[in-house]
């Protein structure tokens, strides 16, 4: 019993990792992206820390608790140099920022463009990063298998807690003095709806990369990357 909760916490201390880590380079390769491009910064340190702390930081928690997943002590036992970030999940991590960096990048990039207006393109920038983590946390939740595999319904703070982040991210577009402070205004509907589909792919991107890796395909790349 002991060895088997130790795995478990094992696990989920992973998982927050990978989140946190995904989370904070997402929002660095949107930063340098747009330094890189030329454009006024898509995102502010305000808006980034709100992020981090209120809209994902319940989800993160959440994550602490997460109930052992079924077979955890099919699995051989680890080794004791084995790092707590392994190839596989340093691979996800960079996956998951570059995706949820680039999509939020291109949304700004394009509203910028077509509108120059730099305060509506930052908007849709801080909704879509802010979003796709709420979403792909699910994905997160079970690092090597599909998420359909394990209890969606097992974590019930979790879907608590990402509930009260979508709450939390949409607050400052609904509240005019947190408009004022964050530098943003209210968006319209059909760039919400944007934000949304693009964190739901957000998600099935991850799913594909995951089950790409249950099929064996990724693995074979690592393996042949280590010789």
């Amino acid at each position: 019993a002991a060895i088997e909760e130790g795995r478990g916490i094992f696990e989920n201390i992973r998982k927050i990792i990978l989140y946190l880590m995904s989370d904070a380079f997402g929002e660095i390769i949107v930063v340098v992206g747009g330094i890189f491009l030329g454009l006024p910064l898509p995102i502010t340190a305000v808006q980034i820390l709100w992020i981090n702390l209120i809209s994902d930081g319940f989800p993160n928690l959440a994550l602490t608790i997460d109930p052992k997943r079924g077979g955890i002590m099919k699995e051989k036992p680890r080794l004791s140099k084995e790092p707590l970030l392994s190839p596989w999940m340093i691979l996800l991590i960079s996956f998951i920022s570059l995706a949820s960096g680039l999509v939020a990048l291109l949304f700004f990039y394009y509203i910028y463009r077509s509108s120059s207006d730099i305060t509506l393109a930052r908007s849709a920038a801080f909704a879509t990063l802010g979003l796709n983590s709420l979403v792909y946390v699910f994905a997160v939740r079970t690092l090597t298998i599909p998420f359909w595999k394990n209890n969606l319904f097992e974590n019930q703070w979790l879907i608590l807690a990402v509930i009260l982040g979508f709450s939390l991210q949409i607050l400052p577009f609904t509240t005019p003095t947190l408009r004022e402070f964050f530098g943003i205004k209210n968006l319209e509907i059909n760039y919400w709806f944007v934000a949304i589909s693009l964190s739901l792919l957000m998600f099935v991107f991850v799913e594909i990369f995951k089950l790409a890796y249950g099929l064996n395909f990724v693995k074979v790349l690592l393996r042949q990357s280590s010789k």
